[in-house]
């Protein structure tokens, strides 16, 4: 199976309230210049990264992005290409500043997996982030970590060599109706969306990724007291996705 496919790319959408002015910035199938052109200019726009997405494409990682309104000011960083090692040490000098991850993703830089990561100076203390674990640490933290009321609030999934692995962001937080699956089929991951929306319940991560036996996804879905509208969608060619973004 090949690293990445665009047809792969999957949309989540989440407006508070649906008359109110929402101000975000997003891009789509970017070369890592474009992207760091796009995220040196959300300074001055008073916006911030909130969530990227990387994929390998001809050998070359191609990046996803949005970013949304920065209005309490918070310090924030985006780093990408680091190695399993850069990203460990990033991660600590960065949270030596007080600065937390609020997205990790691993994905493929030729033969090596590569992090790309959003820090957001929030004054959150209650997180814990965690990455490259294999399918059994992953489930060990997801179980060990709900038991002391942490729950996933963003996560990535990528093939690693013949494996994959996962990269995930905990909060701890008043929610405790939550669920995480991975290694879902397009039907099976459907399914979980649309059984969990009848209880309230809406998706705010997923990822794709390859397997020896096809596309895999990943999902968290968790509960929102906020009213809000929300659409997703999965399996989008480039044209597709941004039919749906300006629709």
């Amino acid at each position: 199976a090949g690293h990445s496919s665009w047809g792969w790319l999957l949309c989540l959408v989440n407006t508070t309230m649906a008359h109110a002015q929402v101000q975000f910035s997003a891009i789509h199938g970017a070369s890592a210049a474009k992207f760091d052109e796009w995220s040196s200019g959300l300074e001055k726009q008073k916006l911030r990264p909130s969530f990227v997405s990387v994929a390998e494409l001809k050998g070359d990682p191609t990046y996803a992005a949005i970013a949304v309104a920065n209005k309490l000011g918070h310090a924030w960083a985006v780093k990408r290409d680091l190695t399993s090692q850069e990203y460990q040490q990033e991660f600590l000098a960065q949270n030596a500043k007080g600065v937390r991850p609020v997205c990790v993703v691993g994905y493929h830089r030729g033969e090596a997996v590569n992090y790309a990561a959003i820090f957001l100076k929030d004054n959150d203390k209650a997180w814990i982030a965690r990455h490259g674990m294999d399918a059994k640490l992953n489930q060990e933290s997801l179980d060990s970590l709900g038991k002391l009321g942490y729950r996933p609030a963003q996560g990535s999934a990528y093939q690693a060599g013949d494996g994959v692995q996962f990269s995930y962001v905990f909060v701890k937080d008043n929610v405790r109706n939550w669920i995480s699956q991975s290694g879902l089929t397009a039907d099976q991951f459907q399914k979980l969306i649309h059984e969990y929306s009848k209880k309230n319940v809406h998706p705010i991560s997923a990822s794709a990724y390859a397997t020896k036996n096809g596309t895999r996804f990943a999902a968290i879905v968790a509960e929102d007291a906020r009213d809000r509208t929300w659409s997703t969608k999965h399996h989008l060619t480039p044209k597709q996705y941004q039919a749906y973004y300006e629709e």
